[in-house]
């Protein structure tokens, strides 16, 4: 198998933390291209990794590399990934995808024409007990599922390196389509697609912070979803069916099962078979190039840890319809 060459367009945290330290770890896939607006950002990666082709624009590098992962704020991400489809080239997106449906949907379009891999960063699932979870819920150990809870959120602190954080125009929003897009992805990959939603969140013209959902499925079933960057929430999942409930912590993975007319509740770890302990962050990044290395080769199999883009899509367009019908948040509901 020939070597992968991989460009980062954008080469803030997320990379320098987890995607580049990760492809070390991966047989068939080497960096070749960095691109950044951060000069000072850029020579320490070019330093730390070896890489020689730096620079503020990827079109000087198109000969340079096969792979680009784009992450950038998420506005530039529908521009940025159809440029690169177009011009032949595979692509790793950071989530979300896109800004909105249609974009998404355009580009999942644009990758099965050009025939390039078109992968979205949700590395969330490949944890194991979000895989055990979704095993749980498809074998109806608890039943039909009626109803739903979801929480997640804590203080912020993430070491974003530029102000487009909380710009509304190259964001694309907050806590929503940032933590929703990992936490909506997972929902909707557990429990089927959405029928209908209300949402509202703290926004008042800039980016939220604080968002709440009170969601319909395609099965019937109803719940909510709150999330936050101000508070720190449960950070845990409850589903509730005609049999039982299931809980997990987001957090540590703790799994409950509780069936029905039942003091007993069985409760524990996820781990993944022959594994003693929950992987790390790195190791899933690892994970997710390796899929990604394994489409671009046409080797897909069971064990390929990759997310198609077309998979998501039913999450970007919860996100897009919550952005399109949003309502004001009253701060005293808290």
């Amino acid at each position: 198998m020939s070597v992968v060459r991989v460009a980062y367009i954008g080469c803030g945290a997320v990379v320098e933390r987890s995607h580049l330290p990760a492809l070390l770890g991966v047989e068939n896939a080497t960096p070749t291209v960095l691109i950044d607006l951060n000069r000072s950002q850029l020579e320490l990666l070019k330093q730390t990794y070896g890489v020689d082709n730096i620079g503020t624009s990827i079109d000087e590098f198109l000969d340079e590399f096969d792979l680009a992962v784009i992450a950038t704020p998420s506005a530039s991400h529908y521009a940025l990934g159809k440029q690169l489809l177009s011009q032949g080239k595979h692509v790793l997106m950071e989530k979300p995808l896109a800004s909105n449906y249609e974009q998404a949907k355009e580009l999942v379009e644009l990758s099965d024409r050009s025939q390039k891999v078109l992968a979205v960063s949700l590395v969330r699932r490949f944890l194991p007990h979000f895989q055990l979870f979704k095993s749980l819920l498809e074998s109806s150990v608890i039943g039909q599922v009626v109803k739903f809870e979801v929480e997640e959120g804590g203080v912020f602190n993430w070491p974003v390196q530029s102000a487009s954080f909380y710009n509304h125009s190259k964001s694309g929003g907050g806590v929503l389509i940032d933590n929703g897009a990992h936490l909506l992805d997972a929902l909707l990959w557990w429990l089927g697609d959405f029928k209908n939603a209300q949402y509202l969140d703290d926004a008042q013209g800039g980016v939220e912070a604080d968002c709440h959902l009170d969601l319909t499925l395609s099965s019937g079933a109803q719940g909510t979803v709150t999330m936050s960057r101000l508070r720190n929430l449960r950070n845990e999942i409850s589903v509730y069916g005609e049999l039982g409930s299931l809980s997990m912590s987001l957090a540590s993975g703790d799994i409950r099962l509780k069936p029905h007319n039942s003091r007993v509740v069985l409760g524990g770890q996820a781990l993944a078979e022959g594994v003693a302990t929950t992987p790390s962050v790195l190791s899933l990044f690892e994970q997710q190039y390796r899929g990604v290395v394994d489409a671009i080769s046409n080797n897909l199999n069971e064990e390929s840890s990759i997310v198609l883009a077309n998979e998501c899509l039913p999450s970007i367009r919860l996100i897009d319809a919550c952005y399109r019908e949003r309502s004001n948040l009253d701060s005293l509901r808290w």
